[in-house]
């Protein structure tokens, strides 16, 4: 329990993102822009890709100010239901 005012930045309530900052996951197979995720505080994004998608942040430029964007990935490989 914290007892006095929390003084971290990253804690703060978080400011909205600019659409124009870049800095939003993207997901693409070969060529073909499948989709984008753009940042949103505290929020949780799940997507489910295939084999072959791959996906990285885009460039976030100098309209990001003093805001920080945190990513946390986790992947879980995902098998079709047994036959009995």
């Amino acid at each position: 329990m914290l007892t006095r005012p929390c003084a971290r930045r990253d804690l703060l309530p978080l400011q909205p993102w600019p659409e124009d900052a870049g800095g939003e996951m993207v997901y693409m197979a070969e060529q073909e822009h499948l989709l984008s995720v753009p940042p949103v505080g505290n929020s949780l994004s799940v997507v489910l890709r295939d084999d072959g998608v791959m996906r990285f942040v885009r460039f976030a430029n100098h309209r990001t100010g003093d805001r920080v964007r945190w990513d946390l990935s986790l992947v879980f490989p995902t098998r079709p239901p047994a036959d009995d």
